[in-house]
């Protein structure tokens, strides 16, 4: 809408140590962020992660993300990136005139929440 201005959430950083990894607790952490961005009235969610890692990958697309662009030699190491967003569709009017939280996305698994 002209005029209107764009809400957007961002994950800056995320790491679990490896001997941790496996447990769901990047999972758990990134759900807690987008809950809390959502329910503040992002418009989507972007973030950054190297081209080669597989692992944060999987996690952001299994979320729902896409993968927006890719942005050469983004890491200050030289590594290139891909941005990705999670588009976040606007919240239902009835919820949010009584102060409700919009409704859950069915990409969330519901054991992790």
């Amino acid at each position: 809408m002209r005029g209107s201005r764009l809400w957007r959430g961002y994950i800056a950083m995320l790491s679990v140590d490896p001997k941790w990894r496996g447990l769901g607790i990047g999972t758990r952490l990134v759900q807690a962020s987008m809950d809390r961005m959502m329910q503040s009235g992002a418009a989507e969610i972007v973030l950054e992660t190297e081209v080669d890692n597989r692992d944060a990958l999987r996690l952001y697309e299994r979320l729902g993300f896409i993968r927006e662009k890719r942005l050469f030699r983004f890491y200050l190491n030289g590594k290139d990136s891909f941005r990705l967003v999670l588009p976040i569709p606007p919240r239902q009017s009835a919820a949010h005139d009584i102060g409700m939280a919009p409704p859950r996305r069915a990409f969330f698994p519901d054991a992790i929440l």
